[in-house]
């Protein structure tokens, strides 16, 4: 009982900050998603390039619109396993132990969804993290087929130089994304595997 106690004593420690986190960051990105839109139609017969900029915050946006409503949902499940904490607290010597083990069975079954929300969470800013490095790999071998194309053409050595230097950087920019994209994929692995044993975990000690 005490251990069940501490638990859920962990879980609510910092419910008040996240809830008032997660609030104001749904709010901030559904009045930034409704600005983006607008952008996009402006420019829909205009830039195709910026159209597709745009189209891409769009998407990273309702990624994190619903990365939001699942935090949000979180801390709906938090308060309910805090009810729940006070009803077992105020019947503990009112009610028979079938009652105690029903609230009981209810926290499991919170925690559990907690849990699962928790994984979805994660899945989703991994898939986040994985748009935003492939976005900037993109944005950069569009940079260097334009330095490339230009260096064919350019006859001022001085300025070759330039743009071979500057082809130099978007190089190395490239190989420190590739490898990012490489840590991001071992991140999603690892937490994956984490995820599993933690799963494991509480079925062998429920």
């Amino acid at each position: 009982m005490f251990e069940i106690l501490k638990s859920m004593d962990e879980l609510f420690a910092e419910e008040k900050m996240n809830e008032d986190l997660a609030l104001r960051e749904s709010v901030e990105l559904k009045n930034k998603n409704v600005h983006l839109d607008i952008q996009l139609r402006e420019e829909e017969l205009k830039d195709k390039d910026k159209k597709d900029e745009l189209k891409y915050k769009i998407k990273e946006i309702e990624l994190g619109n619903e990365i939001e409503k699942k935090k949000l949902r979180e801390v709906e499940l938090k308060k309910k396993l805090k009810e729940e904490k006070k009803v077992e607290e105020r019947l503990r010597n009112k009610v028979s132990e079938e009652q105690i083990g029903l609230i009981r069975r209810n926290v499991e079954g919170f925690k559990k969804d907690l849990f699962d929300l928790k994984k979805e969470v994660f899945e989703l800013n991994m898939k986040l993290e994985g748009m935003e490095v492939k976005n900037k790999m993109k944005d950069n071998a569009l940079k260097m087929e334009s330095l490339e194309e230009e260096l064919k053409n350019v006859k001022s050595e001085e300025l070759k130089k330039g743009l071979e230097e500057d082809l130099r950087k978007l190089k190395l920019e490239r190989e420190e994304l590739e490898k990012k994209l490489e840590q991001t994929q071992l991140k999603k692995n690892h937490g994956k595997a984490k995820w599993k044993i933690d799963e494991l975990k509480s079925k062998r000690y429920n």
